[in-house]
């Protein structure tokens, strides 16, 4: 068969017409119809265009994104905090701490400024030593 058929007729209802009156039978089909070269210059144009809107918008999101980064990240942090402190019911810190040596017990505790037990162990040896400034009172050695 032929790959044209009726372009001699640049009209397009005269071809329309010369192909109804010559054809066996119109029916109804799907098919890949080609574009044009201006159709194709077109898109082409279309696509540079939708091309510099995408990376105008994709830079716009990554600003934003980056302040909603910056925004989040101390709540964040602070939510893991939250839970933690949660979770463990206690907060880890480094204070000063009262020591005491209960010699009698021969145990030594120690005591956070709100006067609370925050650990108590076995006394060493050299802790259950008497020094020269032990109160009296508390070695029993009252005179």
């Amino acid at each position: 068969m032929q790959k044209t058929i009726g372009t001699e007729y640049k009209d397009k209802e005269e071809r329309i017409v010369f192909l109804t009156d010559n054809c066996d039978e119109i029916v109804e089909k799907n098919y890949m119809k080609s574009f044009s070269e201006e159709e194709i210059d077109y898109f082409k144009d279309e696509l540079a265009e939708v091309s510099i809107k995408i990376k105008e918008v994709e830079k716009e999101k990554k600003e934003t994104i980056d302040i909603f980064k910056t925004q989040l990240k101390p709540l964040y942090i602070k939510h893991l905090k939250l839970i933690a402190n949660i979770k463990d019911g206690a907060d880890y810190v480094y204070e000063e701490v009262y020591k005491f040596v209960a010699r009698n017990e021969k145990q030594t505790g120690y005591y956070n400024d709100c006067g609370n037990l925050i650990e108590q162990r076995e006394a060493t040896e050299a802790e259950l030593q008497p020094t020269i400034f032990m109160n009296p009172i508390l070695t029993g050695t009252n005179n």
